[in-house]
């Protein structure tokens, strides 16, 4: 990767509180700004569910000089509702679990953290990135529509009363 990136690596287990807490001050801002991506009547992403991410290396951090500015996976796991959506690419990654911290985000951190994605995927020869967000963030649906992803339907999450909606952006 070129230096553009060079604030990227790969998560480790040393990083699971800070990632962790990073997640819960994103979701206390969110539901003061009234918007809705994670149940917030759950432990929704769990200290558990990110310590297996980062076993399996899945997990990127953004930190820059010390500080955690941001955190997402990379990887080819899906739900199982993802099967019924109609996605152009068949050999893709999916983005999960974006967070940008607030006190940086005019560093656009989430924007670096989603073209590094796009990297890797071109590097490792994928067809496409695809990710879900809830339908009713604006915000984030706004987000990757301004980054090129097209909309691909919706899933139903069993946590969730609404449903979220699908994005692809092509790679090739």
């Amino acid at each position: 990767m070129n230096s553009t990136f060079e604030w990227i690596r790969k998560g480790e287990i040393s990083d699971l509180s800070r990632i962790y807490d990073s997640v819960q001050a994103i979701k206390a801002e969110m539901a003061k700004l009234d918007v809705v991506q994670w149940p917030q009547d759950r432990d929704y992403p769990s200290e558990d569910m990110i310590k297996a991410d980062l076993e399996a290396g899945d997990y990127l951090v953004w930190e820059e000089n010390g500080i955690h500015k941001g955190s997402f996976v990379l990887n080819e796991k899906t739900t199982e509702p993802y099967k019924d959506i109609d996605w152009k690419g068949k050999d893709f990654l999916a983005v999960h679990r974006l967070v940008s911290l607030p006190e940086f985000r005019e560093e656009k951190i989430a924007l670096k953290m989603m073209k590094y994605a796009e990297q890797v995927g071109k590097n490792h020869g994928k067809d496409s990135l695809v990710l879900d967000t809830y339908c009713e963030n604006e915000r984030a649906n706004r987000f990757y529509q301004k980054l090129g992803y097209e909309y691909r339907g919706q899933i139903n999450l069993p946590w969730m009363p609404l449903k979220y909606n699908c994005y692809e952006l092509m790679l090739a």
